[in-house]
């Protein structure tokens, strides 16, 4: 597999592309191999995309309460707000 889309598979000589089509094409290919298909060794042998997977589902619930923790204040500060617009109308 060669190190990079631009880079050919045998001597990793650089190409020339007819269109910046076939660049986008050539480069999104490679990136799909890239992610979703080449396991990598910094990541204990697991391609980014599964890697990206098993984080997320570890990690969910304390980005969750972390979220909601957050949350929380802007919620009340927002309610207070509307609780003062709604006295002033009411005036």
């Amino acid at each position: 597999m060669a190190r990079s889309p631009w880079e050919t598979r045998t001597t990793g000589a650089r190409k020339l592309f007819a269109s910046l089509r076939e660049a986008q094409e050539l480069v999104e290919t490679w990136l799909c191999e890239y992610n979703n298909l080449r396991p990598h060794s910094s990541l204990g042998y697991k391609t980014p995309s599964e890697f990206a997977k098993v984080w997320r589902d570890e990690n969910r619930a304390e980005d969750f309460a972390r979220a909601a923790s957050t949350l929380r204040p802007m919620a009340s500060a927002n309610l207070q707000r509307q609780t003062e617009r709604a006295e002033i109308l009411s005036l």
